[in-house]
């Protein structure tokens, strides 16, 4: 294939995602494949093409050979590779015994390893590697002799090669430069997300948010959401369209622009806009921010007017919804505690309830539409009581989102280790949780989740993190 003059994807690695080839071929995108089972030379004819303005992304496979190289190697070609993919769009791709060294589902029964062996698709020496590292169901395709699983069974048994510390220092190595790597088991689940990517760089998805309905402040954070679109348009001066889809169980918010929006920018244009609400209602404050954006004064006084007004309604829209979701709690507790005949003053549940409810919608981050929490409460309360009503409260504060054991529990994983990934795993939980959201988006979703999980496996009990796992397969059919 000849240089591209138009703009272009790099597949790098995975030569097996035929699917991605045929999709760009299909609609006419210019693509390069690359390797990186080659010497640095080549590493650096791939930072070359990544640095090229018609780029468009880029979707890399790393295997166990390129985990190698990368956590042993000091050559500048590597460090130079690993700077610039963290700087373009990207999916970075790797097997899941590669990523993780993990296996949940268990250890392979022997009879499965025998039958394998008998077929003649591995020999002896990979007996012990297969019983540790390659996952009961890879196995069990590899007894049954499907082609592809037995590519990636027996790409599984050679993945012992990568050491415990080589994965280690090669994973921060990714954490270091922002590459945030996405495990898969099969090739159909790096093909389907590698063009799930595509489409999004195509459409220039720049944010995309699941709301579960019945959260508090849901019917809010849409409201919000429809006023940073405003703004990006009249404040920013950008060409930025607001879509989504509702489901019986949540809706997502998405924003597309009419090019493409580095993530550096979007995240600025968020700050800037939560800065903005901050100083709506002290208006010679906020018209010299917009004017600071180049935002002319008759125009500032207009938007800032538009604001005040909108912030003054969502503002009271959120204190009734929030008193209105206090009373039903109050309720359903008050009337549990007369059937139980506890004789705990209904001022305390009340006090309590004030308490657990927060007072601020949020929209990846928070925009305050009130004190927030009040003081923490004087009195006491029997401690089984009080996680009954801490659990009434989330249930009734979250939406459909944490309904279960297993969700909540990913979700506080969520919370406590994902950081600047959170809301994108948020979003994925919600998603998959959603029976009504779409198939392919699901599957996304489970294995995002999935990779989530797997690093964050060492800190985890296994058993529950078996539990957590075959929860996210549950909800694909798997």
């Amino acid at each position: 294939m000849t240089a591209p003059s138009a703009q272009y994807f790099l597949v790098i690695g995975n030569r097996r995602l035929e699917s991605v080839a045929e999709k760009l071929s299909t609609e006419g995108k210019q693509y390069r494949q690359k390797s990186l089972n080659s010497g640095f030379p080549n590493w650096d004819s791939i930072t070359e093409l990544m640095s090229s303005p018609d780029l468009a992304g880029v979707v890399v496979t790393f295997n166990a050979d390129a985990y190698r190289v990368i956590a042993t190697s000091d050559d500048p070609a590597v460090e130079r590779l690993l700077a610039k993919l963290g700087q373009v769009p990207h999916i970075a791709l790797a097997y899941e015994t590669v990523f993780s060294g993990l296996t949940i589902d268990g250890e392979v029964p022997n009879e499965v390893i025998d039958d394998v062996v008998r077929l003649g698709r591995m020999t002896r020496p990979f007996r012990d590697i297969a019983a540790e590292e390659v996952d009961r169901m890879v196995a069990v395709e590899i007894a049954q002799s499907e082609l592809e699983a037995w590519e990636l069974g027996f790409d599984a048994m050679k993945f012992s090669e990568v050491s415990e510390s080589e994965r280690t220092r090669a994973n921060a190595r990714f954490n270091k430069h922002g590459i945030a790597l996405t495990s898969y088991k099969k090739n159909v689940e790096a093909a389907a997300l590698s063009v799930a990517f595509i489409d999004d760089i195509q459409n220039h998805l720049v944010f995309r948010v699941y709301v579960p309905a019945g959260r508090l402040f849901e019917n809010e954070s849409s409201q919000l959401a429809d006023m940073f679109h405003d703004w990006l348009k009249s404040a920013k001066g950008k060409n930025v369209r607001q879509s989504g889809y509702k489901t019986a169980r949540g809706r997502v918010i998405e924003f597309f622009s009419d090019g493409a929006i580095a993530d550096a920018e979007w995240h600025a244009d968020v700050d800037q806009f939560k800065e903005f609400m901050a100083l709506v209602e002290r208006p010679v404050e906020a018209e010299s921010l917009l004017e600071s954006i180049g935002v002319t004064t008759s125009d500032a006084s207009d938007i800032v007017s538009r604001y005040g007004i909108k912030l003054g309604r969502l503002r009271s829209d959120a204190n009734h919804e929030r008193r209105t979701r206090i009373s039903q709690i109050q309720h359903e507790i008050e009337s549990e505690l007369i059937e139980q005949s506890l004789g705990i003053p209904f001022s305390a549940i009340e006090t309590l309830v004030e308490h657990l409810v927060p007072g601020s919608a949020p929209l990846d981050g928070q925009i305050h539409m009130g004190a927030g929490r009040s003081a923490a409460p004087s009195f006491t309360i029997n401690q089984q009581i009080f996680g009954r009503v801490e659990g009434i409260v989330a249930q009734s504060i979250s939406g459909d989102i944490v309904q279960g054991a297993y969700p909540e529990q990913i979700l506080d994983l969520i919370k406590a280790f994902a950081g600047d990934q959170s809301l994108q795993l948020t979003t994925a939980l919600g998603e998959l949780a959603d029976p009504t959201a779409p198939t392919g988006v699901r599957a996304n979703a489970s294995r995002r989740l999935k990779t989530f999980l797997l690093k964050v496996g060492s800190g985890v009990e296994k058993a529950g993190l078996t539990a957590m796992q075959k929860w996210i397969e549950q909800q694909i059919g798997l």
